[in-house]
């Protein structure tokens, strides 16, 4: 996992809570990461490659940013209670 946005790359993984409760509410996938832009393509309400500044900067939403190369082995994350 990172903090910085500029370390995800094509097929890195983001998750977004948008209620702050335990449960993950979203997970889109990076598709653009070019220079300082990242963007992401999801389902739900399809987009494409759409920058993911609006979710960074959303006040309230918890996003969780995955750098898939730096996974380790150590099994499958489970949110606490």
């Amino acid at each position: 996992m990172t903090d910085n946005p500029l370390n995800l790359d094509i097929g890195d993984v983001i998750n977004i809570n948008f209620s702050n409760d335990p449960d993950v509410d979203h997970t889109a996938i990076i598709t653009v990461a070019d220079g300082i832009v990242r963007k992401r393509t999801q389902h739900t309400t399809d987009k494409k490659d759409v920058d993911i500044s609006d979710v960074l900067n959303q006040r309230g939403y918890t996003v969780y940013m995955w750098e898939l190369d730096e996974a380790n082995r150590q099994g499958p994350y489970v949110p606490p209670k």
